[in-house]
């Protein structure tokens, strides 16, 4: 008995550290090529967003799935140096108002010398949106904005973007308990034959 609770236990955790790796959850490459078209606005207070000018194509490798001519909001931000508070930035159609969206307690801003710097998350990252019903639930989320293209003018500085994130996903329990259960009959069965 005591060999099969370790295959089970040994079973659960194999699928917990499955269940960990990361992934990477959504993408698009920067829909402009000019600073002319801007997605981000830095003041040295806040930051905020939007694009609704089509060619925002967001690809999620882990449906297959791509969404093209997204629009992109994201509502101001405070900012204090390198910190940013709280903030969502969410991709929307006419007809869908959250296709995909990232949330964020805390988050860091860096400049970049002269052409742009990155927008990471830090704390607290949930992903949401239609695009993502498919998924199971998600955990240990991060994403990018990659800036290019910086532009000083009467709102700051603008920038264009890239974006990229990432998650881990949460087996069902079920799913779990499925692994677990079928490596213990595994294991009785390779038992069994050893004995006969």
């Amino acid at each position: 008995m005591k060999t099969i609770l370790t295959l089970a236990t040994l079973a659960l955790g194999a699928s917990f550290a499955v269940a960990q790796s990361s992934f990477t959850l959504a993408t698009f490459k920067d829909p402009t090529n000019d600073s002319s078209r801007p997605l981000f606005y830095v003041t040295e207070s806040t930051v905020s967003g939007f694009y609704t000018d089509g060619g925002l194509n967001l690809c999620l490798p882990s449906t297959g799935q791509t969404y093209n001519n997204l629009r992109m909001e994201m509502k101001e931000v405070t900012r204090a140096g390198s910190l940013l508070g709280g903030g969502t930035v969410r991709f929307y159609t006419p007809s869908d108002s959250n296709v995909f969206s990232v949330s964020w307690d805390k988050a860091t801003y860096a400049d970049s010398i002269a052409l742009g710097g990155t927008f990471r998350a830090g704390q607290n990252v949930k992903f949401s949106g239609s695009s993502l019903k498919d998924l199971p639930p998600l955990h240990k989320g991060s994403f990018s904005f990659a800036f290019a293209n910086g532009e000083d003018n009467k709102f700051g500085t603008t920038y264009t973007a890239a974006f990229t994130s990432s998650a881990s996903a949460v087996p069902e329990p079920m799913t779990l308990t499925a692994l677990a259960i079928g490596s213990l009959v595994a294991s009785r069965r390779r038992r069994q034959k050893k004995a006969s």
